[in-house]
């Protein structure tokens, strides 16, 4: 009966060890990485995998998931409002890009 009582503290302290690693790491703040010879190609690259809001030339936005980056085109999934759609943008056509970097 010792045994487990005693495998049972283990893992209630290991638990509490990793609940507090990762409330650790969730709360720091991530940065936005700008180089001074980047361009909107090079930054993008750096976010690719992350959920983004890009503002075209046009004044049009789009929502969703930056899954690749190619020399010309950048290919968003899982647009927001659109889930089953992907989109494929044209870089020179991007003015700005918007990206969640912290939380409260």
């Amino acid at each position: 009966m010792r045994a487990w009582t005693r495998l049972f503290m283990v893992m209630v302290v290991a638990s509490g060890i990793a609940a507090t690693a990762s409330l650790t790491a969730f709360a720091e703040e991530k940065k936005l990485d700008i180089r001074q010879a980047d361009t909107m190609g090079d930054v993008l690259g750096r976010m690719t995998g992350s959920p983004v809001d890009l503002t075209l030339r046009s004044g049009a936005s789009l929502s969703g998931k930056l899954a690749k980056v190619h020399q010309n085109i950048a290919v968003l999934s899982e647009l927001r409002g659109k889930e089953f759609y992907d989109a494929v943008v044209r870089i020179d056509d991007i003015s700005a890009v918007t990206v969640r970097m912290r939380d409260r």
